[in-house]
């Protein structure tokens, strides 16, 4: 951690770059982040702070011989590695030098603009606590959010975020002080899921705001279904504990929160994401089967035999009543937290495989349609789904 003596007195911004390996990007991220300082806040004091998870490679060195107009410090994050240790990092450091507002990006960005910069941090200035990024995405990408999280988390708090791990925020010196303090800021990549259920859920102000394009290095490994099970047992783990953790507030919800929404009117269209469609559902099969001694313990016999046929099939399918029921069962069953991970990891790999077949030959605005359906399934048939 640094010193606080190496700061100056104040600072009115701090940015926060997140990284862990990011040498053939950080750069390039850390020059668009100081032109976007430089253009829309010209009058405000700023900083950037790179917080690394302890790179092997020559991110340190990047950074380094990067120049910058704001000031600029490399840190290691503190406490266990992850993410979550990163922005913690970032925002122990904006509240020592007294930061109005604060915004942290990943350091393998390859599609940050400058305006992203303004889109983060004026809605801060103007009173928001959270501003969360709504990304134009490839129809592939967010496989966490799209078929889980997105659909949860409307489900449970009635508030429509369309992106609730976006990656990239702003947040006010009141939202920060507050998740400082919260007993389950997690380390790792449930960060994402945390800033914003804790946002809604002790009814901050938010906004979304609209960041055209989102691209960077690590959803090129979304065809290797390995690579996303960390991240999913992650984030899914955070989820769990915060569905316990409001479970008073999501019972008493009548209404969803109001969330600001900024457009930037961007027609960029995104580059396409790769997904090895037969891997997923030959994994699903794979480990259905060594899972399903445990899967009939909190699935419904109908679910059950479904899913038996579509296993035996040749022609793949899980549709997304079948998944609803799924997830609904496993979140009112009595299997631990660790069970229900690993069993909804399983069948969140049949769903997510099922809906690259559902929505080959659509068009993007069609394969919306098929998501937001999803999102309404989950309303319909999970409010009540919150642990006793």
């Amino acid at each position: 951690m640094m010193r606080p003596d190496t700061f100056q007195k104040s600072y009115d911004i701090l940015v926060g770059v997140c990284t862990k390996n990011c040498e053939d990007t950080v750069s390039d991220v850390i020059k668009t982040v100081d032109r976007g300082l430089s253009e829309f806040f010209p009058g405000r004091k700023s900083m950037i702070v790179v917080s690394d998870g302890y790179s092997s490679d020559g991110t340190r060195e990047a950074v380094e011989r990067t120049g910058t107009c704001a000031d600029k410090r490399f840190v290691r994050e503190v406490g266990t590695p992850g993410k979550g240790s990163a922005i913690k990092t970032v925002l122990i450091l904006a509240r020592l030098c007294g930061a109005k507002a604060v915004a942290v990006v990943d350091g393998d960005l390859e599609s940050i603009e400058p305006f992203w910069i303004k889109h983060l941090l004026e809605p801060v200035f103007s009173g928001s606590d959270l501003v969360i990024p709504f990304y134009r995405r490839h129809r592939n990408d967010g496989v966490i959010t799209n078929h889980i999280l997105y659909p949860l988390f409307s489900a449970l708090y009635k508030t429509e975020i369309r992106q609730p791990i976006g990656g990239d925020y702003g947040l006010s010196r009141r939202f920060a002080e507050r998740i400082l303090q919260h007993p389950l800021f997690p380390h790792n990549f449930g960060i994402d899921i945390f800033l914003t259920t804790v946002a809604v859920a002790e009814s901050f102000r938010v906004t979304e705001a609209e960041l055209g394009v989102k691209e960077h290095s690590s959803s090129r490994f979304y065809k290797n279904t390995d690579h996303l099970r960390g991240m999913f047992e992650e984030v899914i783990g955070m989820k769990l504990d915060l569905m316990n953790y409001y479970k008073s507030r999501i019972r008493s919800w009548c209404s969803g929160r109001d969330v600001k929404k900024l457009r930037c009117g961007t027609d960029k269209r995104p580059s396409e994401v790769v997904v090895d469609r037969e891997g997923f559902a030959r994994k699903f099969v794979e480990e259905y089967s060594r899972m399903e001694p445990l899967i009939r313990k909190c699935v419904s016999p109908e679910s059950i035999e479904t899913i038996g046929r579509i296993t035996r099939t040749g022609e793949f399918r899980f549709p997304v009543d079948l998944w609803v029921s799924c997830v609904r069962d496993v979140l009112c069953s009595g299997l631990d937290k660790r069970e229900k991970i690993e069993v909804l990891r399983v069948l969140w790999q049949g769903r997510y495989a099922g809906f690259l077949y559902e929505t080959e030959g659509l068009t993007d605005d069609e394969t919306e349609t098929v998501i937001r359906n999803q999102v309404e399934r989950f309303s319909e048939c999970l409010s009540a789904a919150v642990p006793a």
